[in-house]
């Protein structure tokens, strides 16, 4: 009886640590998750904010870095995805995700509409066309 009576109470001390320290660790990662997606926020919004005056000289000049960070951060999510953690962290999981997309759009937006739209003759014909009127 007596080491009956240990054991539960080693197993219920034991289980109280468990939870205390994975709750810790959801907290540490959500705060990181959160802290990345706010930067991941000011990145977009930079992104946008220099998208009129961008130049095929500036794209080149961070178009490898984007490719990278948007690969890193795709691995990122489907660790995330896969993980323990996928339950408690799911709204900053999407956020993530959503991140991730917005960065990939803008990519796309930078590569066809301002580096290569400007090359195709037929565009240039359409806005002297139109410059015209």
């Amino acid at each position: 009886m007596l080491i009956s009576n240990s054991i539960v109470s080693l197993s219920k001390r034991s289980f109280a640590r468990r939870l205390r320290t994975a709750s810790y660790r959801v907290a540490v990662e959500k705060s990181a998750l959160t802290r990345l997606n706010n930067q991941l926020d000011e990145l977009y919004e930079l992104l946008y904010d220099n998208y009129s005056s961008m130049t095929a000289s500036d794209y080149d000049s961070f178009k490898d870095n984007l490719s990278i960070l948007l690969s890193t951060l795709k691995d990122l999510y489907r660790d995330y995805r896969r993980s323990s953690f996928r339950n408690p962290l799911a709204e900053s999981i999407d956020s993530l995700q959503s991140n991730i997309a917005a960065l990939e759009e803008m990519d796309s937006d930078i590569r066809n509409y301002k580096i290569r739209l400007p090359l195709n003759p037929r565009y240039a014909k359409v806005v002297g066309m139109a410059k015209a009127l």
